[in-house]
């Protein structure tokens, strides 16, 4: 399942609708209603798409400092061997991602 995957960099089709949008805006009012502390995290793909800029856009003024993005290129989609099944990343990415985040 392991494919050649292109070294420059390739973007995602635009796919947030605008009544996603819409929902994206309520999620965000109702957090900062209850104060939440919160993180939102594109995890990263055997692929190695991005988001398009878009979406991330739209996804960034929805979340802005919360939001965090690990799609595209980076030093764990470069590792193929990340990825056993060709999608799921093994736990320690998981881990990996999480401690890049959170300042304990």
């Amino acid at each position: 399942f392991y494919y050649a995957r292109s070294v420059v960099q390739q973007y995602k089709l635009d796919q947030i609708s605008r009544h996603e949008i819409d929902i994206l805006n309520k999620i965000k009012l109702l957090l900062l209603k209850h104060k939440a502390s919160y993180y939102v995290v594109c995890t990263p793909l055997y692929d190695q798409y991005k988001f398009s800029e878009a979406d991330f856009e739209i996804l960034h003024s929805a979340f802005e400092t919360h939001l965090y993005d690990f799609t595209g290129i980076n030093s764990i989609t470069k590792n193929a061997y990340n990825y056993p099944d060709g999608r799921h990343f093994k736990d320690y990415i998981s881990k990996e991602i999480i401690d890049s985040i959170v300042k304990f």
